[in-house]
């Protein structure tokens, strides 16, 4: 699969007011925005967030969840101003629409045999419209027909040309492409807004040692040569390698796949979120740090502390009680080799060990050595896939790394 764009752009910078209308409409749905969200990763199922960015011309928002999109914009056309919807579908199509106040004034679609059906089959390609609704007097018709009429494998780079050429560059990206520490797009200012379900607990009343590894009856593990973008979709395809793996390359692969590079300054390496000093590594963060002993390495890779064992690298990451019982749940593992409960100081902790047989070729066995610790706030999650079994001395450095863990206190609430 390939690229999925979806924005929503509101000339000027009208940023508090639309910040107030997406706000008040997810305090209806039944969320409330959560300060902190720095420990845990995005709880996809119980919680929404939006990227807000604006300057003097565009005011432009990004969305987590492309299912609630059609109510978004019906709450954003509650607003007496123009409302560009830019979109890129697969890599194969893309186009906008210039709404105002639920009536759309102008529509484009790169390819408009694509869909078996057309709303917006008898909404005109009317530029001048678009030109003078978004406050566009620089531009000439030319300079957007032109691009309309640009043939590309990879439709992805036609909208950003258009974004690039209205000046609204972030509007050609989506949600899932961004994190906080790619977020910034130049002459922008920006915000990045979450919120959780009023009354979910990411942890709550989640007992680990009552859980259990499930087995399922899949007879392949086999990875995908084109990776979809969204994580769910994802976690479905590549079940327990998609966890780290989602995690590590939804902002890449999707896009290299098609070609092979990434556009100047829209992605590159996150700050480090971690210290390492002597044998210790440190997340303040995440809440967490371990002591690497003999065997263990700290990595420059991904996670909230990366480590390896041996040449393995190891991928962690802090999630909700929701995610570990979907890890925990089933046919992403052929054998349960070993689930096996123990403490780390206070905190209750689950190893599992599981493998799969891979068809391709000659058959082979991967295998998932795994790590869970239990926190009031987060389930630490630690994973290491191999193509064979680990020697008992890199188990044991794994282990004893585990271990180690402890929890970071914070200094103003003494948590």
């Amino acid at each position: 699969m390939g690229a999925f764009y979806r924005s929503y752009s509101v000339p000027g910078d009208v940023h508090e007011v639309v910040d107030q209308k997406v706000t008040t409409w997810l305090s209806r749905k039944g969320f409330s925005e959560i300060e902190d969200h720095s420990v845990i990763d995005f709880e996809r199922e119980s919680e929404r967030a939006f990227y807000l960015f604006w300057n003097d011309r565009w005011t432009i928002i990004l969305y987590s969840h492309f299912e609630e999109d059609e109510r978004l914009l019906f709450e954003l056309n509650l607003l007496p101003l123009p409302i560009l919807h830019l979109w890129v579908l697969d890599s194969d199509v893309w186009g906008y629409e210039l709404y105002l106040q639920r009536k759309p004034l102008a529509a484009f679609n790169s390819h408009s045999q694509y869909f078996e059906s057309d709303e917006f089959a008898d909404v005109p390609n009317d530029i001048p419209t678009l030109l003078a609704k978004c406050a566009l007097e620089n531009l000439a018709i030319d300079d957007i027909a032109v691009i309309q009429k640009k043939k590309s494998l990879f439709k992805e780079r036609i909208c950003e040309e258009f974004a690039d050429i209205i000046d609204a560059r972030p509007a050609a990206a989506q949600y899932d492409y961004l994190s906080e520490f790619n977020a910034a797009s130049p002459g922008f200012s920006f915000v990045h807004r979450r919120f959780r379900k009023r009354g979910f607990d990411p942890v709550g009343n989640f007992d680990l040692h009552l859980r259990h590894a499930k087995s399922g009856e899949s007879e392949a593990f086999p990875l995908p040569q084109n990776l979809p973008l969204y994580f769910r979709v994802i976690a479905l395809l590549l079940r327990v390698i998609a966890i780290p793996l989602g995690w590590l390359m939804r902002f890449t692969i999707a896009r290299q796949i098609k070609s092979g590079e990434f556009p100047e300054g829209f992605l590159g390496q996150p700050p480090k979120e971690y210290t390492f000093e002597g044998n210790r590594l440190e997340n303040p963060k995440r809440r967490c740090r371990i002591a690497l002993p003999e065997g263990a390495v700290q990595d420059d890779g991904p996670g909230i502390l990366p480590f390896k064992i041996g040449e393995h690298q190891v991928i962690a990451r802090a999630i909700s009680a929701n995610e570990t019982m979907d890890i925990l749940s089933g046919s992403q593992y052929q054998v349960i080799e070993e689930d096996s409960n123990f403490e780390i100081g206070s905190l209750p902790a689950k190893y599992v060990l599981a493998t799969s047989t891979m068809p391709q070729g000659k058959q082979r066995t991967r295998y998932s050595y795994q790590y869970f610790i239990q926190a009031p706030f987060a389930i630490y999650h630690f994973i290491l896939v191999a193509d064979e079994a680990l020697r008992p001395a890199e188990v044991d450095s794994f282990r004893e790394t585990i271990e180690s863990f402890e929890i970071i206190k914070r200094e103003m609430t003494g948590e």
